[in-house]
């Protein structure tokens, strides 16, 4: 397959739009919601300390994971991720569209894709990706997920799963508490 085509094969879901953020914030922030520094130093550090991430592919300049990274404007979708370990916390209204970006670089020439979703296991794209992850990672407490302006949003309504995508189909689910809570 000709790599410079993966982009061209992802398509956008029709299926309705959903947010793992609180109903009550602002639909223009939910795509740019970011990943706290906390979960992502604990991913880094404990949970997949092996994987070095080298590319944010879903990124802006103010809640980048990476050195490189992927905008919105530059859109990941159609970037090529080749030989890169990437994380992903990809805008929720099209994650069946970066789910099928991920598969396809990962059974190319990307090395590995960490990524964080909303554990909705009800949908259709949960049961076509999950199987093909090698790792499905439950994480408990709800991520509070951070604003472009810098806000903490609280209350998020439904939890969040990592998957890990290397290309090899050796699924593994783990439920794990990845801080504290009162």
């Amino acid at each position: 397959m000709d790599k410079g085509r993966v982009g061209a094969m992802v398509t956008k879901s029709k299926r309705k739009k959903f947010s793992s953020l609180s109903m009550t914030t602002p639909g223009e922030d939910r795509d740019e919601a970011g990943t706290p520094k906390e979960l992502y130093d604990f991913i880094c550090t404990k949970l997949l300390p092996e994987k070095q991430f080298t590319l944010d592919v879903a990124a802006s300049a103010e809640n980048t994971k990476c050195d490189k990274y992927f905008t919105k404007k530059d859109n990941g979708l159609v970037q090529p991720w080749d030989g890169e370990y990437v994380w992903c916390n990809p805008p929720y209204s099209n994650i069946q569209g970066w789910l099928e970006k991920i598969w396809a670089e990962v059974t190319h020439t990307c090395i590995a894709v960490t990524v964080l979703l909303r554990a909705d296991t009800g949908t259709n794209w949960f049961h076509e990706f999950g199987p093909k992850a090698q790792q499905v990672i439950f994480l408990t407490p709800r991520v509070n997920f951070i604003a472009p302006s810098g806000v903490v949003y609280k209350g998020n309504n439904i939890g969040s799963v990592l998957m890990v995508f290397t290309g090899q189909v050796n699924t593994s689910h783990h439920y794990l508490r990845w801080k504290e809570t009162k």
